[in-house]
């Protein structure tokens, strides 16, 4: 058995348990009585009304939502342009399954929500020395330039694997438009699933609905993974009317495009995986924890 089927082999067993966990659940009488609770704060985009993850076939092996989270202290490079979250960003994505082996992506699930980070250098790539930071700080709205990592479509793979990934960076700065990225939808930035490396694996740890409902999160907390086999495309729509008349000067800085190899991303990860028989029974943990 390859290591990935293992890991996926391991999840399953990881799954029955929780689901003989939640098998008779402590009966729950209602709002008055509801335990407040922030399990579920990091499932923001779980589409539980949606009739995948309400169809018994779907959810009978497993099923429910991802909440993957690279917390601060992750980095991205691009050849020499090292960039440090100081925010968390979290990918997130639905699954099931229809024949008892793979676990398909409930399709337009997945997203990707991060905070921009500021661009070491700026517009002009320059790190002025300290003594001269009073003089340029008051140009940052001109030369001041954030990244902010968006998804370019769908995840695939699933859980615990790195999912394959595909990625776009917006560029934001006055001066380079509202249009600025590197990376497309059509030409997107791809992380693949096999080349991921775990350099720690996670603590996996297991929660049960505090409200009794038949509902459950699995942990896997504290990994750290990285992948440095991706390249990366050239900039587009940098510039005025975003017609890109400034690409060719963020391709030079940024020295795009780049090859696989040259660059790396190295992720503080935190998975979490609620899993229900569907997703109603999901919403109704979800609402119940936030009952007042």
């Amino acid at each position: 058995m390859s290591a990935p089927a293992s890991r996926r082999a391991r999840l399953r067993v990881l799954f029955a348990v929780a689901c003989v966990a939640v098998a008779a659940p402590l009966a729950f009488a209602g709002s008055a009585n509801a335990v407040q609770s922030d399990l579920y704060d990091v499932f923001t985009a779980c589409p539980t009304d949606d009739p995948l993850l309400n169809d018994p076939v779907f959810m009978a092996q497993s099923g429910g939502c991802v909440a993957s989270v690279a917390k601060p202290g992750s980095t991205f490079r691009i050849g020499e342009n090292l960039t440090t979250t100081s925010e968390p960003s979290v990918s997130q994505w639905a699954f099931g399954s229809f024949d008892g082996e793979s676990l398909p992506v409930v399709p337009g699930s997945t997203s990707v929500t991060a905070a921009p980070q500021e661009v070491e250098g700026g517009l002009l790539g320059l790190v002025p020395p300290e003594q001269l930071a009073p003089l340029i700080d008051p140009l940052d709205p001109v030369l001041g330039v954030q990244s902010q990592v968006q998804s370019a479509g769908d995840v695939s793979e699933w859980l615990l694997e790195p999912p394959t990934t595909r990625l776009k960076i917006k560029l934001i700065n006055p001066v380079l438009g509202d249009n600025c990225y590197i990376g497309s939808d059509d030409d997107p930035i791809v992380l693949q699933h096999e080349d991921w490396v775990t350099e720690q694996a996670g603590m996996i740890s297991f929660s049960p609905d505090p409200n009794g409902l038949p509902v459950f999160v699995i942990h896997s907390l504290d990994g750290v993974i990285s992948n440095s086999a991706f390249s990366v495309p050239e900039a587009n729509g940098c510039g005025p009317l975003g017609l890109g008349l400034l690409d060719p000067v963020i391709n030079n800085q940024v020295g795009l495009p780049s090859p696989a190899g040259s660059n790396e991303a190295r992720f503080l990860n935190d998975t979490h995986i609620v899993g229900a028989e569907s997703g109603a029974d999901i919403q109704a943990a979800f609402d119940a924890a936030q009952e007042e």
